[in-house]
C-alpha cells in the first residue's frame, strides 16, 4: 500500500530488505516513481575473495551487477570502488578494469 511505500521511501536503502527493495522497484515500473533512480557504490564482486571469477573487480563482477542493476527496470549509474581495481590481473590497466 501507499502507506508502505511511503515508509520505505523514507528509510536508507542499505536497510531495506531485497523484498522491499523489489515492492519499490514494482511500483515505480507502476509510474509511481517515475523519478527513481538507483546508484551503486562499487565494490561489486563478491565479499570473500577467492580469486576466481566473481572477485571484485573481474569482468564477471561487472556483468553480474549489470544484471542485477537492470532487473529492477530503473535508469541507474555506477560509481566504482576501490576493489574494483582488483581484477585478478584479468586486465593490464586501471583503465582497461573500469572500461569493462
Amino acid at each position: 500500500d501507499l502507506e508502505e511505500v511511503e515508509r520505505l521511501r523514507g528509510l536508507p536503502a542499505g536497510d531495506l530488505t531485497p523484498e522491499e527493495l523489489e515492492l519499490l522497484a514494482d511500483v515505480a515500473r507502476q509510474g509511481e516513481l517515475l523519478d527513481a533512480y538507483l546508484v551503486s557504490l562499487g565494490d561489486l564482486g563478491r565479499k570473500d575473495i577467492r580469486h576466481e571469477p566473481g572477485d571484485a573487480g573481474t569482468s564477471k563482477s561487472f556483468e553480474d551487477a549489470r544484471a542485477f542493476l537492470r532487473s529492477f527496470g530503473l535508469a541507474y549509474d555506477l560509481i566504482t570502488g576501490n576493489h574494483d581495481l582488483e581484477g585478478l590481473d584479468e586486465f593490464a590497466t586501471d583503465e582497461a578494469n573500469l572500461a569493462a
